[in-house]
């Protein structure tokens, strides 16, 4: 009555309107059927499967242990016979044409090949063969050649023909005319060893030992053992399977291994015998489907019971998605699984554009911020740069930091020769393997591009010495180099405690790279270096010209008596005429690099007419006054033609007001690129933008250099402590003053005042 209950409610609840029920229920029937049904089959596979391998792994390491018995002997005897050639000299006497007559020293002989067959159970005979006179001495006879047995074998094997393995495959063997031979196998040693000049040494071993060895090893109920030469011939095994199977038995084995040696050449053969082990587990066995049969009864109805309940908790997820969705218009006829799918999809679309959106806002930010901290447009305390870092994940700072600028070389060219999506590969793998390095050295770094060419690297320096940064710079540098088709530079720049100072450190580190062009490429320029290396370098045509070329950028009338100065000391000096060319190069360089600092149009006007004009100069000038006259006129047609461009532009105006703006108001501490650009209404970046076009500077930088002149001629003229002085050029804090003026001057304030 129990069971009639249970089923009628089983039924009834089957007729309702409950798709996804029906699905469950429906569908967990024939997979269980289907399970236990290959249950059974993958079973006894798998009984057949590893019984097969284990088999096959069993014969696998019987062949080898063979194999190594047989090498283990052979090999004895070659290093006996290798030690008897090279240490015995009673041997090295017989092969003496000095002793062909000696008769003692032949019994001599004879005798120790006694002991050695004596102590060599496995050697059946040895002998000596001389080249000299044709004589062979064994064990038991000393006779010419012509006369010994085994004649044959040995003009073979003095006739320098060569053999693959160090001993032969089975041979017939006689010693004397009349003797009945046997089957041997023969080591042969030349005498000496490399040319075999002299003589031979033939040791032979009988197969019948092969076989007794084989026999002791091969007494298995279930393995067969054979033994082929390296011509695939029979040597040894079971006779009686090899006469029903023919001359090669190994050909037929069930799951077979195969050894072969090194020293001969030689097969070992290994198979199983069919004993009907493996046929055991073919059967099957009636119990086992009756079992089969009762456990897919009960699991059928046990999988009733379980679809019942696990049903259940699907109505409570159903009923919270219609009210997460605020939809109540399902009916009981639509799939239930599609509906939560479908409710599912919208959120995971939802909240994976969400994710996207946040991503790609950090990664924004997180290249905004670096930018601006590096050029200095934003200006952040410590708390707030901590504060934003944290916020992008960035670890905290503590201590001394710096900055690295990697450039990447010839860019023309890697333009040139990739396509944007594979530079853009490219400069993520070169950034990613400088993260990675650097997590190898201890080091915590932030590394965003700054430019289509330069990589900034904001480096935290904590308790690592220069060395350890230099090292992983280096590194990168080297795996650039040796992985990737193209080179980078790497410009550091000098430590800071201070994060308001981390702009000027960048500018070292750009400053560094600037040099480039002189100092070579695929390298690292370390601006405490070059600064030091310069002040010891520079001549004082070179600061001549400097001046020189920086007035011109200014569009300063100053630069006339400039170009006389160097007039001066090329006439007052004697120089070669390869020194004068280098001294102009040296001045088409600078210019160069003042007018880069300029706007394109500018840029184009140097390089386009002034630069080819004064390159060609130097291959037709014969004296001084004649360079120095052509130079002047170049540059002054130039100085006219940008002079013209430069005051029809409608910026220039604007700028020379910000100039002189910063000239008259540079003691004001709060003077900031973000004062001026309140001050004249214009976007911060498209001021320092418009001014950099125009001056040929950044601004930041052309108030530092008005401020640090003004420092200088205080220095001079005055007796003002330096603390009043960094007060009256704008500085609140002496010690920023007195960085920001050994960076620009070369030297402290007070060495400066000395001097």
């Amino acid at each position: 009555m129990l069971t009639t209950i249970t089923f009628r409610e089983m039924f009834r609840r089957i007729r309702m309107k409950r798709n996804g029920y029906r699905k469950l229920l429906f569908s967990y029937v024939p997979i269980l059927i289907f399970v236990v049904s290959v249950l059974f089959l993958v079973f006894f596979g798998t009984i057949y499967e590893l019984t097969r391998k284990q088999t096959v792994k069993a014969n696998d390491m019987f062949a080898q242990h063979v194999l190594q018995n047989l090498n283990y002997n052979l090999r004895m005897i070659d290093q006996l016979m290798i030690k008897e050639i090279l240490t015995n000299e009673k041997f090295s006497a017989f092969f003496d044409p000095s002793h062909k007559d000696d008769t003692y020293l032949s019994y001599q002989v004879n005798e120790k090949l006694k002991d050695f067959i004596g102590t060599v159970p496995m050697v059946h005979s040895v002998y000596l063969y001389r080249t000299y006179d044709h004589k062979v001495l064994s064990s038991n006879i000393f006779i010419p050649l012509d006369s010994y047995g085994d004649r044959e074998f040995i003009r073979h094997a003095a006739s320098g023909a060569k053999s693959a393995y160090p001993w032969t495959d089975p041979r017939p063997f006689n010693e004397f005319k009349n003797e009945q031979s046997r089957r041997v196998v023969s080591l042969v040693k030349r005498v000496p060893l490399l040319s075999g000049s002299q003589g031979l040494i033939v040791v032979n071993v009988a197969t019948d030992t092969l076989e007794k060895l084989f026999k002791e090893m091969s007494q298995s109920d279930i393995s067969l053992l054979y033994l082929a030469d390296s011509q695939d011939q029979w040597i040894r095994g079971d006779m009686s399977v090899a006469a029903q199977l023919g001359t090669k038995p190994w050909k037929e084995l069930r799951e077979s291994s195969v050894a072969m040696s090194e020293l001969s050449g030689w097969r070992v053969h290994v198979g199983i015998k069919d004993s009907g082990v493996l046929g055991m587990f073919r059967a099957l066995s009636y119990s086992w489907i009756v079992l089969g049969l009762i456990g897919i009864i009960i699991g059928a109805m046990w999988l009733v019971r379980t679809s019942r309940n696990h049903y259940r908790p699907l109505e409570a997820v159903l009923s919270r998605v219609q009210q997460f969705t605020h939809k109540s218009d399902w009916n009981g006829k639509e799939d239930e699984y599609r509906y939560i799918g479908s409710a599912i999809d919208r959120l995971l679309e939802r909240s994976s554009l969400l994710e996207k959106q946040a991503k790609e806002s950090s990664i924004y930010r997180t290249r905004i911020l670096f930018t601006e901290v590096m050029e200095g447009l934003r200006l952040l305390t410590d708390q707030d740069w901590q504060r934003e870092a944290a916020s992008l994940g960035w670890p905290e700072t503590k201590g001394r930091m710096t900055v690295a600028l990697l450039e990447i070389d010839k860019l023309k060219g890697f333009q040139e020769k990739y396509s944007s999506k594979d530079q853009y590969l490219l400069k993520f793998v070169l950034q990613d393997v400088l993260k990675e390095m650097a997590q190898e050295q201890g080091l915590h770094v932030w590394a965003e591009w700054l430019t289509n060419t330069e990589l900034g690297v904001l480096i935290s320096v904590g308790d690592n010495g220069e060395e350890t940064i230099n090292n992983w710079l280096e590194t990168l540098r080297q795996w650039v180099d040796a992985n990737l088709e193209f080179t980078v530079t790497i410009g550091l720049g000098g430590t800071i405690r201070d994060i308001t100072d981390l702009s000027l450190c960048r500018d070292e580190a750009a400053q560094a790279l600037r040099y480039k062009t002189t100092l070579g490429m695929n390298r690292i320029i370390v601006y405490a270096d070059l600064h030091q290396r310069m002040e010891h370098r520079v001549y004082e045509q070179h600061q001549v010209i400097k001046q020189l070329a920086e007035q011109y950028r200014l569009m300063n009338a100053a630069w006339q008596d400039q170009l006389k100065k160097l007039d001066m000391h090329l006439n007052g000096e004697l120089f070669e005429r390869s020194e004068i060319v280098d001294i102009i190069h040296f001045l088409l360089y600078q210019f160069g690099r003042e007018m880069q600092e300029l706007s394109t149009e500018y840029r184009d006007i140097w390089r386009q007419d002034a630069q080819t004009e004064i390159t060609a100069l130097l291959d037709r000038f014969e004296t001084v006054d004649e360079l120095i006259n052509e130079l002047e006129e170049i540059l002054s047609r130039i100085y006219r033609r940008i002079e013209s461009v430069r005051s029809q532009r409608n910026v220039f105006s604007i700028v020379q007001e910000v100039k002189s703006y910063v000239e008259r108001n540079y003691a004001d501490p709060s003077l900031s690129l973000v004062q001026l650009s309140d001050q004249y209404e214009i976007g911060a970046t498209q001021l320092s933008r418009l001014f950099k076009e125009e001056v040929g500077e950044k601004l930041v930088d052309y108030l530092t250099k008005v401020r640090m002149e003004q420092a200088k001629r205080l220095l001079l003229e005055t007796k003002k402590p330096v603390q009043d002085i960094a007060l009256d050029v704008g500085y609140t804090h002496s010690f920023s003053f007195i960085r920001s003026f050994k960076k620009y001057v070369g030297r402290t304030p007070g060495e400066y005042r000395k001097e």
